[in-house]
């Protein structure tokens, strides 16, 4: 189908008095079509995550540049978004941010939405796996943990099992091509500056 958004990119600078930038953003989000059913809902949605980070970095994270102005290079913040699975009923979207301190990246934080495309809903994970389905969800995401673990693909923590179990959220969650995606938060089930995801297979889901 017809891709029905494009990604708009914006760079703004944040100087302090005497013309010296301290914060460079960059922030990269979907606009949608007019044309869309959803595409108010969705838009004014984004306008307002956008409104919200311009926020961040001109009060809190500008704050933090000024106590912090002898570091050499300019505190940032980049937030991405992501349209991972569009179909004629669901959009799906992902959105990463992280913060880097003038010397060091913080870890990446992610939040997902899935758009209902006839109404603009945002959708729970409900509507793709039953509650009474979450148990073995998560059974294969531990049995992902362990397999990959014993092959060297991911190095976990040493309780990421367990981790994985008892941190799972429904909340958690986007759509792509071949299924359902999971995810948890960076540092949770390792060291990585990353959110951990797993994927849960259409195929598997039918079972």
């Amino acid at each position: 189908m017809e891709r029905s958004y494009v990604l708009q990119k914006e760079r703004r600078e944040y100087p302090d008095p005497d013309g010296r930038t301290l914060v460079i953003s960059t922030a990269v989000l979907p606009e949608f079509a007019p044309s869309c059913a959803f595409a108010e809902r969705a838009n004014g949605f984004y306008a307002g995550i956008r409104a919200g980070f311009d926020a961040f970095c001109a009060k809190k994270l500008l704050g933090r540049a000024k106590k912090e102005a002898e570091k050499q290079r300019p505190f940032g913040a980049v937030m991405t978004a992501r349209v991972t699975f569009e179909s004629a009923e669901y959009v799906s979207v992902v959105l990463d941010a992280r913060v880097f301190d003038g010397e060091k990246s913080g870890n990446t934080a992610r939040v997902s939405q899935v758009w209902n495309a006839s109404d603009g809903t945002l959708e729970s994970a409900d509507a793709f796996i039953p509650p009474r389905a979450r148990t073995a969800v998560t059974d294969m995401i531990c049995a992902a943990v362990a397999e990959k673990t014993a092959t060297g693909e991911a190095f976990f923590r040493r309780d990421a099992r367990k981790r994985a179990y008892f941190d799972f959220s429904p909340r958690r969650f986007y759509l792509v091509p071949d299924g359902v995606a999971f995810y948890y938060d960076a540092g949770v089930l390792s060291v990585s500056p990353f959110p951990q995801v797993f994927t849960i297979k259409n195929s598997e889901l039918r079972k």
